[in-house]
């Protein structure tokens, strides 16, 4: 009986010890809940209010458990109740306890023994560890240690991008962020028929910028406003750190339901570089002599080692000379790109006027290997033109030795915009809409400057702009060359914000716009404050438009090394996979191709 009796003490204290233990359990994971936030946004919970009302899970479960103990202790009282030996049996009952008690007792006099014998190696280990511990103390208070400084603590290795990345800037440094708008595409579209032909797109031609602007976000646009702005903030799976969050700028400019007349110039490259792409570039410009309207004027200059006009300006209604023009095109001799700039932009000259629009259109490999093929001298004629208001726009073509700087900075220099095209489908976009729209500018020069509140923002970082930075100080100096847009135009900015997690009740950050109305020549400002309303505090309640840019700005990142960019390719991949489902649209089908493939 006494054996049993053991027992069921044991059993009992069995049950109260693993009830404790679920006790402090339930404890620790209130601990760990209740350490304030998410692993997402923490920096936005100053902005946010959070419910802590309602009986916790943990209590609940804390609870369920006091009552499993209880039923457990009735149930081992009735066991040692029915375990009770009846009188009739007690002797015999007794006599077997004493035969096991001796045994017992045999067995615990033996462990005793084992126990002592392990004591006593224990106690040498002991005074073993003794010596040790003497011999360290001796050596750590050695008078030497008087004249020794101890060595300081490492500290962790900030993030160090390489050159041509923004890094992170302290706003108690510089609370500044100034940079001209851009609303290129080429770096974009050239990485996607990189993907698409089985390579891997060159990392210093992947700009951030680009590829986020190269996607449609349905901004609003007002009619009655040059530009109207958007601003969102939110936490992304896609920050460097999860507790920081990305900042949105939208900018959109209203389309004009009618336009003046344009008189267009195109300067095609017939090197031998251009072979396999002189048909495509054919076939685009046919796609815009069919679009174009009475009125317009459309000239076609080529050059290889030389440069020739083949159509002098012809009004748009002679549809026939134009295509006659097109088709008699042919591919041979080197590249004098300088030459066939000079003689497009001569010819411009004389169409240009004050109630059109004139553009010269480069379609080129961006290879010059003869005549003079300074890329400085060749910018300087794009900036010349630019100043007397004629746009250059740059239509990249080919992929092996493609100049993709020189295309984009021409495009800069020449106030117009970049794409690449390598396909007939994208030729048609932008031939039948971008260039035969022709839509008016509608401001040049412009630029952002967004001012951080230093109170609530600690550090910021700007996706992509690098070579559109400006000095802080020279926001309102426009003489310096800044971005030009056309009605109907988009741009987009993100910021990666590391937020102090202090709500001021200010607004964190102020985007200002300034740019000069091509009516008049007239400065323009605008400002735009980023408040709480903007924020949303999880990502999955974002909308699906900032949701795009985020992904497709960390794509690029993951593209071009980025030390920022996510470690994980598959996060970008399940996102997009979300994003196409939600949009539905063969843009972002395509987009998820490109994804899969390069990531």
């Amino acid at each position: 009986m006494t054996i049993r009796l053991l027992a069921a003490v044991l059993a009992t204290l069995l049950v109260l010890t693993a009830c404790t233990a679920a006790d402090d359990g339930g404890e620790g994971a209130d601990t760990t809940a209740g350490d304030g936030t998410s692993e997402e946004g923490r920096g936005l919970d100053a902005y946010v209010e959070e419910d802590t009302g309602g009986e916790s899970a943990a209590d609940e479960e804390a609870g369920d458990e006091d009552g499993v103990q209880d039923e457990a202790m009735e149930e081992d009282e009735e066991a040692m109740d029915e375990e009770e030996p009846a009188s009739g049996d007690e002797s015999a009952a007794t006599g077997q306890d004493l035969a096991m008690d001796e045994e017992a007792a045999d067995e615990e006099a033996a462990d005793e023994g084992a126990a002592d014998e392990g004591a006593a190696d224990a106690d040498a280990v002991a005074g073993a560890d003794a010596v040790a511990g003497a011999d360290a103390v001796a050596q750590a208070d050695s008078p030497l240690d008087a004249y020794v400084p101890p060595l300081p603590e490492p500290e962790p290795e900030p993030i160090r991008p390489p050159d041509g990345i923004n890094p992170f800037v302290d706003t108690a440094e510089d609370d500044l962020s100034t940079f001209g708008l851009d609303v290129d595409s080429g770096s974009f579209d050239l990485a996607a028929a990189a993907i698409e032909s089985g390579r891997f797109p060159q990392a210093d031609q992947v700009r951030v910028e680009e590829f986020v602007n190269a996607q449609d976000y349905g901004y609003d646009a007002d009619a009655s406003e040059t530009f109207t702005v958007s601003t969102d903030l939110a936490p992304s799976p896609f920050t460097s750190d999860p507790d920081n969050a990305l900042l949105r700028i939208g900018l959109s400019t209203p389309q004009v339901d009618e336009r003046g007349p344009a008189s267009l110039v195109f300067v095609v490259d017939t090197s031998g570089s251009m072979a396999d792409h002189l048909p495509l570039v054919q076939d685009a410009l046919r796609t815009l002599a069919v679009e174009l309207e009475p009125g317009d004027d459309v000239a076609i200059v080529t050059y290889s080692t030389g440069a020739r006009a083949v159509l002098d300006a012809t009004d748009a209604s002679n549809r026939a000379s134009i295509l006659e023009g097109i088709s008699s095109l042919q591919i041979g001799g080197s590249t004098n790109l300088e030459a066939g700039l000079d003689l497009g932009y001569q010819i411009a000259r004389g169409l240009a006027g004050d109630d059109r629009t004139t553009r010269v259109i480069l379609t080129s490999d961006g290879i010059a290997n003869v005549g003079n093929t300074s890329p400085e001298r060749i910018l300087d004629t794009a900036q010349q033109a630019a100043s007397e208001g004629i746009e250059l726009v740059t239509v990249g073509f080919g992929l092996d030795g493609f100049n993709d700087p020189l295309m984009e900075q021409l495009a800069d220099q020449g106030d117009g915009f970049y794409a690449y095209v390598d396909s007939l489908q994208e030729a048609d976009t932008l031939f039948r809409t971008d260039l035969v729209a022709t839509q008016p500018a509608i401001a040049r020069e412009a630029r952002a400057q967004v001012v951080f509140d230093r109170d609530q923002v600690v550090a910021y970082r700007l996706l992509g702009y690098e070579n559109r930075d400006i000095a802080d100080e020279d926001f309102r100096n426009d003489d310096i060359d800044a971005g030009e847009l056309v009605a109907g135009h988009t741009v987009t900015a993100l910021y990666e914000l590391q937020l102090a997690g202090r709500n001021t009740g200010n607004p964190l950050a102020t985007v200002q716009l300034r740019w000069l109305d091509p009516a008049d020549g007239a400065a323009r400002e605008r400002a735009h404050d980023v408040t709480a309303a903007n924020i949303t505090r999880d990502w999955r309640d974002a909308p699906v438009s900032f949701r795009l840019a985020a992904t497709v700005g960390a794509w690029a990142e993951y593209l071009r090394n980025s030390p920022y960019a996510p470690r994980d390719g598959r996060l970008l991949r399940d996102e997009v996979e979300e994003l196409r489902r939600a949009f539905n649209t063969p843009e972002v089908d395509r987009l998820m191709e490109l994804v899969t493939n390069s990531v």
